[in-house]
């Protein structure tokens, strides 16, 4: 798994709030957004991407640790 740093607010998420993007491999580049995963996949035209959920400014995410 890929683990280095990326400083997201240089590719400007915030017009994707609530939404899941897919970003290029170099995560420079949106290639594709939509409200379900379902929706970003079938607008992708390749495979190499990395999706993810992108959440509200005004909320955070902690994953549980059960």
């Amino acid at each position: 798994m890929n683990t280095k740093n990326i400083n997201f607010n240089l590719i400007k998420l915030a017009p994707y709030a609530n939404q899941w993007v897919a970003l290029s491999l170099d995560r420079k580049k949106v290639l594709a957004s939509g409200k379900k995963v379902a929706d970003v996949t079938s607008k992708l035209k390749t495979k190499d991407a990395v999706l993810f959920k992108v959440f509200s400014p005004d909320t955070f995410y902690m994953p549980r640790a059960d």
